[in-house]
């Protein structure tokens, strides 16, 4: 996929990062103490103080906006996947995972480049000193070394496992994981960070991509542990992607018209990815570009397999196109035939993953017997 480049920006802005309540106003109150005829009179009460603002600034990077306490600062760091796509590595760098770091202490990251093939050359230095925060940000899972107990990705939120014990979030519309350790144990992680009160983790997945996605640890130590973790827990939640999430339509008209033409997409971007390609150029012929259509076709092509030595009827169907938590789609089709000489009848699925606008994730086959299923199968015209 090509990645988005990056836009680097701060930009200081005073704003209150928490706003205390009225004075005088309570539950289904309207702020008015009106005294009735009958009741005792009241002492007056003292205005509550509200908490003092915060001033915060914008940060846009790692294809993220967020603010954050204008006390705090931001680390960048100039690694390829910042600016080219969250899958992408750099041996010469050091096959680093972290974009950077947001907070007030002085964390740090480093890597030997150009590291032997498969290996993890990079270390995070963590510096927390009394009352400090460090928040690390970075790819998940990491293109290399040690691989954690789980991680958050498309691919879970969509087809699993689920994190135990994690707490499911909303982050810009799409699902998020969050998990404390109130030792200096990153969760579901052997690493730990040294000096650390409590630990706290998310993770978050990523519309642009279905296998990566980003994994927040954020290192506290004592005092003000609470105010440090509120302030951490706003500025995740206030993140957004960029671009900006793509949510699929609610209103039923409008849904119908999104499904419909990511299906469309879907099935003719499959046509002109395999066009040139002598096992798979004619797969997807005969389906039809309705959900729940039936069409019937004579094939040599499958999705699956090598080229059938003898063509094959069959009826192609759109089973179904389902909505995902990750504002995708779910496609199921598939190649039915009846029973012939020498093989009995048959059908096989195909089930794909895609974004909104139909641009496909992954895919899978399955059938009677997986892809074997098919009769007349021939060899592959190529090797391997």
């Amino acid at each position: 996929m090509v990645g988005l480049a990056a836009v680097l920006a701060l930009a200081a802005v005073a704003v209150p990062w928490a706003t205390g309540p009225r004075a005088g106003v309570g539950p289904g109150g309207s702020g008015d103490d009106v005294a009735s005829p009958s009741a005792t009179p009241r002492p007056t009460l003292a205005p509550t103080a509200s908490p003092t603002p915060v001033p915060v600034a914008h940060a846009q990077k790692w294809f993220l906006s967020f603010d954050y306490p204008a006390n705090w600062t931001v680390m960048d760091r100039d690694i390829a996947a910042a600016t080219e796509g969250l899958s992408t590595g750099s041996a010469a760098q050091g096959n680093p995972a972290v974009f950077g770091f947001v907070g007030n202490s002085g964390a740090s990251e480093e890597c030997l480049p150009n590291p032997p093939s498969n290996a993890n050359a990079c270390t995070t230095n963590w510096s927390l000193g009394a009352g400090t925060i460090a928040m690390r940000f970075e790819v998940s899972p990491r293109m290399t070394g040690p691989r954690p107990s789980y991680v958050w990705t498309g691919r879970e939120a969509v087809d699993g496992p689920e994190i135990p014990g994690a707490e499911a979030l909303m982050i810009d519309g799409l699902p998020a994981r969050f998990a404390k350790s109130t030792t200096d144990a990153v969760p579901y992680s052997s690493e730990t960070v040294p000096g650390a009160t409590e630990v706290l983790w998310w993770g978050l997945t990523s519309q642009q991509q279905f296998g990566f996605g980003y994994s927040i640890v954020a290192g506290i130590r004592g005092p003000n542990v609470a105010a440090l973790e509120a302030q951490a827990k706003a500025l995740v939640a206030g993140i957004h992607y960029v671009p900006e999430t793509v949510m699929l339509p609610t209103d039923p008209a409008a849904f119908d018209q999104a499904r419909q033409a990511a299906l469309e997409t879907d099935l003719t971007e499959q046509k002109k990815l395999l066009a040139s390609n002598k096992d798979y150029s004619h797969a997807w012929d005969c389906f039809p570009t309705v959900v729940g259509a039936s069409r019937k076709g004579t094939i040599t092509d499958t999705p699956s397999t090598g080229p059938l030595t003898k063509p094959l009827s069959v009826t192609c169907t759109v089973e179904s196109m389902v909505p995902t938590v990750m504002q995708g789609w779910i496609l199921t089709l598939s190649q039915s035939w009846d029973a012939g000489p020498g093989y009995p009848a048959g059908k096989a699925y195909e089930v794909e993953e895609m974004d909104g606008q139909g641009l496909l994730w992954e895919w899978g086959w399955s059938g009677t017997n997986a892809s074997s299923a098919y009769p007349h199968q021939g060899r592959s015209n190529y090797p391997g």
